[in-house]
């Protein structure tokens, strides 16, 4: 599990903060709170873990992309949010 004194301060990106490999992120008011994830990919597929800290509620998922009209890459960070607020935040998806 990451603590405060195992994240890195000054990291900050689309997954949360960085620490020993995993992140953690604050989905903010009217969510569970902190999350953990991680995530990886390769050429094509990428995939995402998360989790509130006592495991209660998890989610993992993964994304194919490749020759399409749709640009993966902009349409990503907007169904990340949306399905993050599904799993933890009592399904309300974001605006």
């Amino acid at each position: 599990m990451c603590s405060d004194a195992l994240r890195h301060p000054k990291s900050a990106a689309l997954y949360g903060r960085y620490g020993l490999g995993g992140w953690a992120q604050d989905l903010g008011k009217g969510c569970v709170g902190t999350v953990l994830n991680h995530n990886g990919s390769v050429n094509g597929y990428g995939s995402l873990m998360y989790s509130t800290p006592d495991g209660k509620t998890t989610m993992t998922a993964s994304l194919t992309s490749g020759d399409a009209a749709v640009d993966a890459a902009k349409e990503f960070p907007k169904a990340l949010n949306n399905l993050l607020k599904r799993v933890f935040c009592d399904g309300k998806t974001a605006n």
